[in-house]
């Protein structure tokens, strides 16, 4: 995480950078324990990217598709894109099944 973000934004508490490695260092229960893969390293920086994105973008404040404690949760939004992920964003699930995620090979394609 430290050669994406600067060590300026992730020493900063307020920060999108400093709260997504927060989240991905504390809460997420699917974070991937080993990066000794390039498929292990890849998922750990989608997974931060996209937190991100979710803390950058207000993500404690929307109304639907927030993170929930506890795990994964299915959102109650609709989505006009049927390839997209349903659950909500920083739930356990794997990160291509969070709400208007769309993924190829594990890899995201879509916001």
């Amino acid at each position: 995480i430290s050669y994406i973000s600067s060590s300026e934004d992730l020493e900063n508490p307020d920060s999108a950078q400093a709260k997504a490695s927060n989240w991905i260092l504390t809460k997420d229960e699917s974070f991937p324990k080993s990066t000794d893969t390039e498929v292990g390293v890849y998922q750990v920086i989608q997974r931060y990217v996209l937190a991100v994105y979710y803390y950058s973008t207000g993500g404690d404040s929307w109304n639907q598709c927030g993170a929930i404690e506890g795990g994964a949760e299915i959102c109650n939004a609709t989505s006009t894109n049927f390839d997209t992920g349903q659950d909500n964003f920083l739930s356990n699930a794997d990160e291509c099944y969070w709400f208007s995620i769309g993924c190829q090979d594990s890899r995201v394609t879509d916001i």
